[in-house]
């Protein structure tokens, strides 16, 4: 028999979902998250799903992660300060692929975004561009 488990780190709560593929019975368990620690609220969230369905280590097949704290600190623009450094004549490859994974119908529609949709580029006034070459020294 074997099992899959998929686990999802929300702001509130981290929630957890265990498929068996020969039944395919389903099972869930919900704790809530712990900000100061994700991994906590992970591993109670496993915790209790293998003990609530009574599920043994060696027959886990897959288990996936995802998070939606970090889709929401991106979302919302409370993640830690970052930049992107790029090579000499890069320095748009990150724009131009964020504006080709666009939904079609917006581009479709004269293609302008909304002012509530995110560019994730930063604004001129905060871009830097650097032109000159780093020693292999890394100064």
């Amino acid at each position: 028999m074997a099992w899959r488990i998929g686990i999802d780190i929300g702001g509130t709560f981290t929630d957890v979902a265990v498929v068996d593929d020969a039944s395919g019975h389903v099972g869930v368990a919900k704790v809530p998250t712990t900000p100061g620690d994700l991994t906590e609220g992970v591993l109670g969230a496993l915790d209790v799903a293998m003990q609530r369905y009574r599920l043994p280590a060696s027959e886990v097949a897959l288990f996936s992660h995802a998070t939606t704290v970090v889709t929401n600190a991106i979302l919302e623009e409370t993640g830690a300060r970052a930049a992107l450094v790029t090579t000499r004549g890069h320095a748009r490859t990150y724009t131009i692929s964020s504006r080709m994974r666009r939904p079609r119908s917006s581009r479709a529609a004269g293609g302008s975004r909304s002012r509530n949709e995110s560019t994730h580029t930063a604004p001129s006034s905060r871009r830097s561009p650097r032109t000159r070459s780093m020693l292999s020294s890394g100064r």
